[in-house]
């Protein structure tokens, strides 16, 4: 990814009331800087990912603080989510296939594949990186051609 042209953090607490401050944050942001036409999805990645972590990684527990990054470039938008949490075992969830879960739980993950174009977590499971690509998001994908690429970033990249 380049140089962001933008870039926006929040540090919440770990509760859903949280999520809601940030994605409501987040259109605000957006229309401001008339990136209108991406906010249907980035908003979609982000209180997915925010959900994981408050969720899942914290177990609802506000003393316990969820970090959100968002950069944007002229050809990408980053997506950057880290939580308190101990993670999650994504490599075994990844090396059985995703199946599809007919429960409340398992489909941020099948989020994540529709709508971004790279996907990443640090080795504890407890960071995610999606990134969407302006330029290209929206045709088809080959499905053949997975967005999983869990070596482009290091640890020390994400939050």
């Amino acid at each position: 990814m380049g140089n962001p042209v933008l870039r926006k953090t929040w540090v919440v607490p770990a509760d859903l009331k949280s999520i809601d401050q940030v994605c409501n944050d987040l259109q605000h942001w957006f229309t401001e800087q008339d990136l209108q036409a991406h906010l249907f999805v980035i908003e979609i990645l982000v209180r997915e990912s925010l959900n994981n972590a408050v969720i899942h990684g914290c177990n609802l527990d506000p003393s316990l603080q969820v970090h959100c990054e968002i950069q944007i470039t002229e050809n990408e938008i980053c997506i950057k989510v880290a939580d308190d949490g101990v993670g999650f075992n994504w490599r075994q969830i990844f090396s059985q296939g995703m199946v599809i879960n007919k429960e409340v739980h398992g489909r941020g993950l099948w989020l994540y594949y529709a709508y971004a174009d790279f996907i990443g977590f640090n080795p504890c499971g407890s960071s995610v990186i999606l990134v969407r690509n302006l330029k290209t998001s929206g045709l088809s994908k080959d499905p053949s051609v997975s967005p999983l690429n869990f070596d482009r970033w290091s640890s020390e990249t994400l939050l």
